[in-house]
């Protein structure tokens, strides 16, 4: 089994991961490593892997798993017969 690089941490107050910084212990976010690919604290580059592809996927993920948790709203074939 691949060890993990990087660790992750729940925040509970934004219901979200973040990354933290193995350099800086900074906490990071999906958008902040998405669009710098380096710690915007300490310049730390990010190397490019399954990790960090799957931290920042992760959002599109959960509202892609989302959409299928409830029925949606006004379908055919919800509706009663009249």
């Amino acid at each position: 089994m691949k060890e993990k690089k990087y660790q992750f941490k729940r925040a509970a107050h934004i219901q979200k991961s973040l990354l933290v910084c193995p350099n800086c212990y900074e906490y990071l976010s999906q958008f902040d490593i998405e669009h710098f690919q380096v710690c915007p604290y300490c310049e730390y580059k990010f190397e490019n892997d399954d990790e960090i592809e799957d931290f920042i996927l992760q959002p599109f993920v959960e509202n892609w798993i989302s959409q299928f948790d409830e029925p949606p709203q006004n379908s055919p074939e919800l509706l009663p017969p009249r």
